[in-house]
């Protein structure tokens, strides 16, 4: 039964601090460099009702999960620590991401991030999803290829590591926004098959990350 791919379930079970019930679902995909796909529905960032772990080109199970997310209601709440434990958390904090949320549009359901939405067809949605993933996974490694054609990208994310940690001004994170939102735009170089982009990639990342983070801290 597919409910078994949940992980979320009695034997992890929290009861929420605040009420969720009115909370409306979305579907974020974690997607890793060797086609990994975790599916993730949640109500906000602390809490989900359900995390399974499957291939990209799992297409029969990848249908019947999203059809299920999201014709289904849920009794069990847990927290992303509570399921997946501090390795795995961090280990898909690494993967590409993306989301699915409720369309605002009439006659439209959901708003993806395969450049369309999906209509009120919902026992077809499954399958779109199943297909629309694996296209949408091989434009962004062909983004990422043609980004990184031969060698010189790996010099500018250097240089951007420079860039971002040559300031220790606390405001420093409000002067360097653009420079941010290239890197928050070539989040696709996460799927990179080339290990040193991601790393270089994800040391950008970080620093951007502590910079925000002690910005806030003295604005606070």
């Amino acid at each position: 039964m597919i409910q078994y791919q949940n992980l979320v379930n009695q034997d992890n079970y929290v009861k929420p601090n605040y009420d969720v019930i009115q909370k409306e679902l979305y579907i974020k995909l974690y997607i890793s460099p060797e086609k990994e796909l975790c599916i993730v529905g949640e109500l906000d960032n602390n809490y989900m009702v359900w995390c399974s772990f499957t291939n990209l080109y799992d297409v029969d199970l990848n249908n019947e999960i999203f059809s299920y997310i999201t014709q289904h209601t849920f009794q069990h709440v847990s927290t992303p620590f509570k399921v997946l434990g501090n390795i795995k958390m961090e280990q898909i904090q690494t993967w590409y991401v993306c989301s699915i949320v409720k369309s605002t549009l009439p006659n439209m359901t959901w708003k993806t991030p395969f450049g369309h939405y999906y209509g009120n067809d919902t026992d077809n949605h499954g399958k779109y999803f199943s297909r629309d993933i694996q296209v949408f996974y091989d434009d962004l490694i062909k983004k990422s290829e043609y980004r990184t054609f031969g060698t010189h990208y790996k010099d500018v994310l250097r240089g951007y590591q420079h860039i971002l940690a040559e300031d220790e001004d606390v405001l420093y994170y409000t002067k360097i926004k653009p420079l941010i939102a290239i890197l928050e735009a070539e989040s696709y170089l996460l799927l990179s098959q080339d290990l040193e982009i991601r790393m270089l990639y994800l040391s950008c990342r970080a620093e951007t990350i502590r910079l925000y983070n002690r910005y806030m801290t003295a604005v606070r």
